[in-house]
């Protein structure tokens, strides 16, 4: 059972929260002290908001992390559906203030204790009086707040950028990550979102998306269908495995060409998958506008095709003008995936590498005087999280 714990308010305390995080985080994992780890993830867990972004996001990364750095990753990996859930009393009270009735004439059932909880908002299991199952998202009761703390806290952006986004760091890009992350707070955007996703993906036999259920959603709670299936790491068919590879690349690359949008946070915890394969998406609340979808598409047929010149000229139209480096990561993170997206094996040779180019990457964009697109560390972000989840479902070779 998840722990009830007090979502903590006041930019003093959440802040410091993050530091002791941080703290514990750093020396755990240079020592390999699982309990410091642990103590951390907890630490992030309970804040919610920006804290357990963090931890999402950083549980995502291990694929290139150095092996004390993987331990860190696998103990923030649980925050993915564990952080501290909210008080019972006080999410029912949000359920029947946002859907204006009460919570027994709205639902059949409603289970007062969630099954997964996360940054924004905790899940639970309901069932209409149709009888349909169906997953309850109801926001962390304060959780505005506390993000809108988190945001406006001295350094937070810059902690968070150092720790997710292989590229960028600038004002505008720190500005932008803000708009983002408050953006998520608005789950009728999401329901939108999603609708739309269902649209392009209606009849796909390896992508599957729940229509949300509009007539039990608001600002502030969202009703999908209930949906089973296994995570990332549950065993699996190698031929489910690559059909689902397969399906991550098409749902997360290039379905944005017909979106619009990069469903921008591929975490494990954001979708399931079924025994035969077919991936069954959760959450829609983390999207990032294309800039170019005409750009988009030639940067993913020219990494599909090896063509290097071609998916520089592609790049700089979405990002904006890069130096070697820069192109040099986004072949990196894009090629390899694009080229086999069913049949992925992780080189060494290639984690070496990313390991060696993403500082420099980093270094490059910012003396690049903010010039390029803030959308880009997202991108850059979201690519990365990809590939370390084709190479769970394709394994590593050497």
């Amino acid at each position: 059972m998840m722990s009830f714990r007090p979502l903590p308010r006041g930019r003093l305390r959440r802040g410091l929260g993050m530091a002791r995080a941080a703290l514990g985080g750093a020396v755990g994992a240079l020592g390999g002290e699982q309990r410091l780890l642990e103590h951390s993830a907890e630490i992030l867990g309970e804040l919610r908001g920006l804290g357990t972004k963090v931890g999402q996001m950083g549980g995502a990364l291990e694929l290139v992390l150095p092996e004390r750095g993987r331990v860190l990753a696998d103990v923030l990996a649980k925050l993915q559906n564990q952080a501290s859930r909210s008080d019972p009393e006080e999410v029912r009270a949000l359920v029947e203030a946002e859907l204006g009735a009460p919570v027994a004439q709205l639902f059949a059932s409603f289970e007062a204790e969630p099954f997964a909880s996360a940054s924004i908002g905790q899940v639970h299991r309901a069932h209409l009086h149709d009888g349909r199952e169906v997953a309850v998202k109801v926001q962390h009761p304060g959780v505005e707040q506390a993000l809108r703390e988190d945001l406006e806290g001295v350094g937070n952006i810059e902690w968070l950028m150092r720790r997710v986004a292989p590229s960028g760091g600038t004002e505008a890009v720190q500005a932008h990550i803000r708009g983002i992350f408050l953006a998520e707070l608005d789950y009728r955007a999401e329901a939108a979102a999603q609708g739309r996703a269902a649209d392009l993906f209606e009849g796909d036999a390896d992508i599957f998306v729940p229509r949300p259920i509009l007539t039990h959603s608001s600002a502030r709670v969202l009703c999908t269908p209930f949906l089973r299936g296994l995570s990332l790491r549950d065993p699996m068919s190698e031929t489910a495995r690559s059909r689902a590879s397969g399906a991550l690349w098409r749902f997360y690359q290039e379905g944005a060409v017909e979106l619009g949008a990069w469903v921008a946070d591929p975490h494990p915890g954001n979708f399931l998958i079924s025994p035969e394969g077919v991936v069954r998406f959760l959450d829609f609340g983390c999207l990032e506008p294309v800039p170019d979808r005409d750009a988009l598409g030639r940067f993913l047929r020219a990494a599909k095709e090896g063509k290097e010149g071609e998916m520089d000229q592609a790049s700089a139209a979405l990002f904006g003008a890069q130096g070697p480096m820069g192109q040099r990561l986004l072949r990196l993170l894009v090629a390899p995936a694009a080229a086999r997206p069913g049949q992925l094996f992780v080189e060494p040779a290639l984690l070496k590498e990313l390991a060696q180019v993403m500082p420099a990457a980093k270094e490059e964009s910012l003396k690049g005087g903010g010039s390029l697109s803030p959308t880009l560390p997202l991108y850059c972000r979201l690519a990365l999280v990809l590939l370390a989840d084709l190479a769970a479902l394709g394994g590593r070779r050497g």
